[in-house]
């Protein structure tokens, strides 16, 4: 039986990236908004004098995006499409419009007899595609199991509202879900900075895909089954 590990958005990369190597058995892909921007690099001045310093404007689609799945070796590339489209609703309103594109990936994933997702529900991706990509490929009859991160309280009600209506869609498809509540890792983890806070992570997600690689479940200290 063929299976696939799919990550959503810039936030799953480093995730799949650290696993992929130990898990040659599985076929990872990343589907995400990809697209080629222009960046400008502008050199400033710094107090010495010495031009060391780069200001990045992303000011211009050199390939207008596109929503698509890759299992090639740039999976891995950033994408820059929501700093160009960071102005909510229009990077929504872009990703509805790209569901055009969903027969085609559930197309390309259809050979697949077992699936784990990997999904960051604070992403406007994951909100706008996951529960209806399972929707359509859930026919097809494969093992269905997702992995999610849910949003702390400090990345805003709306956003935690999104990811709710998420996790209810999932409760009415055949799918086995386990989430990790940020604000948990916030509370028992102590008082961190933000980047070591979301390298924690990024540390337990990628705990739990090595668990549900190996057919376990992920530790249910962090991720709850939903």
């Amino acid at each position: 039986m063929k299976q696939a590990v799919l990550g959503f958005g810039n936030s799953s990369k480093p995730v799949l990236e650290s696993r992929e190597a130990l898990f040659p058995g599985w076929t990872f892909g990343v589907l995400d908004s990809w697209s080629v921007v222009q960046t400008l690099q502008v050199p400033e001045v710094d107090e010495d004098g010495a031009e060391t310093v780069f200001f990045s404007d992303y000011s211009q689609f050199i390939e207008e995006p596109s929503v698509g799945l890759r299992f090639g070796g740039d999976k891995y590339r950033p994408s820059d499409t929501e700093k160009m489209l960071r102005f909510l609703p229009h990077y929504e309103d872009f990703l509805e419009a790209e569901k055009t594109g969903l027969p085609a990936i559930t197309e390309s994933l259809r050979p697949f007899g077992r699936i784990v997702a990997t999904a960051d529900l604070s992403a406007a991706l994951a909100t706008c595609w996951l529960a209806d990509l399972l929707r359509v490929l859930a026919p097809y009859g494969p093992e269905l199991i997702v992995l999610s991160v849910y949003p702390a309280p400090f990345q805003g009600e709306r956003t935690r509202r999104f990811a709710q209506g998420v996790s209810e869609a999932l409760m009415d498809l055949p799918v086995k879900h386990f989430t990790l509540f940020s604000a948990d890792v916030g509370r028992d983890c102590g008082h961190m900075t933000l980047p070591q806070y979301f390298n924690v992570l990024q540390s337990l997600h990628g705990d739990a895909l090595s668990a549900c690689l190996r057919g376990e479940a992920p530790d249910p200290e962090w991720f709850q089954a939903i």
